[in-house]
């Protein structure tokens, strides 16, 4: 189900315009309904679950896809790769690379997406082939999340990535921290 979920993933990104897209958005969004059908610890459900935050979840609500580099001299050789991954396999989404200078360390912000499940379809991709996205970074120098835009707002303001990651794991992927 992995390969087929990553290459329908692929399909409703490429092929946004084509006749093919309703059908494979469908078997994706069958396939992510499965899945979430066995949450052990019930953390998208139930609020008790869930580290209090001052990040809000909006599912519809424009997101994008941010990495965080831990060193800003990898800015060049990161854009180039992130830059020849969206051409690649996203071309007709015509995604932008915006690099957000934050003391040390680097956030390029992949945007625009249309809510939270395009932004998630993007980074299931993006983490599933983060050799090819991310060429010469070694995983240890860089995370990789979906955001909103609001909640960007906060993240730069405040600075704590750790605070958002755990937001992000719970919120989005579904693990309790």
């Amino acid at each position: 189900v992995d390969s087929l979920e990553k290459g329908l993933i692929l399909v409703t990104a490429k092929y946004t315009k084509s006749e093919v897209y309703e059908p494979a958005k469908a078997m994706l969004d069958a396939i992510k309904k499965q899945k979430n059908t066995y949450n052990p610890l019930d953390t998208l459900n139930n609020p008790a679950n869930l580290p209090s935050t001052i990040y809000s979840f909006k599912e519809t609500d424009p997101h994008y896809c941010l990495v965080v580099l831990n060193e800003t001299k990898l800015e060049n050789v990161a854009k180039e790769n992130l830059s020849d991954f969206n051409a690649k396999y996203f071309s007709t989404n015509k995604y932008e690379l915006k690099p957000l200078p934050q003391g040390d360390k680097l956030f390029i912000n992949i945007t625009t997406f249309k809510n939270k499940d395009d932004a998630m379809d993007y980074y299931t991709f993006f983490t599933g082939n983060a050799g090819e996205a991310l060429k010469v970074v070694d995983k240890k120098n860089y995370q990789v999340f979906v955001i909103s835009i609001e909640n960007l707002s906060v993240l730069l303001k405040r600075k704590d990535i750790e605070e958002y990651k755990s937001f992000f794991n719970a919120k989005y992927i579904g693990i309790k921290q």
